[in-house]
């Protein structure tokens, strides 16, 4: 299900509006633009749930990520998720290892990855450490 071409406020490197302009138009341009990212941790074993984008993402489909859109603060909820708008294809529970073994081999969603791991890193010692191996 594409997104409809929706208009976003297009940012400078300090974060000030500069103008507005069509989804197509920022995704086609690579247009500076606002964005939050949501972890989402189970409130018991610490774990981080993933998922994988759906096919019809105009950026990064079928990608796996560590982090949605949202709200700018860390969530803990324990599931079952639902998702019926179509944006995600399936979800998955990581350990901080499981991340870290997964990075290696699975295709991720680089921008999140860059942006969630050093919060993840704040969060607790076993995600720092496991985010920090060589």
């Amino acid at each position: 299900m594409p997104y409809a071409d929706t208009l976003f406020d297009i940012v400078n490197d300090s974060d000030q509006v500069v103008g507005t302009d069509l989804r197509s138009r920022m995704r086609a341009d690579n247009l500076l633009h606002r964005c939050t990212a949501v972890l989402v941790l189970h409130p018991t074993t610490g774990s981080l749930l993933v998922h994988q984008r759906s096919r019809f993402k105009d950026v990064w489909p079928l990608r796996w990520d560590v982090a949605a859109g949202g709200v700018v603060e860390v969530a803990f909820h324990e599931g079952p998720f639902v998702f019926t708008d179509g944006e995600i294809e399936q979800t998955a529970w990581v350990t901080p290892l499981e991340l870290r073994s997964r990075l290696g081999s699975d295709v991720w969603c680089l921008d999140s990855v860059r942006v969630a791991l050093p919060f993840l890193a704040e969060y607790s010692p076993e995600w720092n450490a496991a985010i920090h191996m060589s």
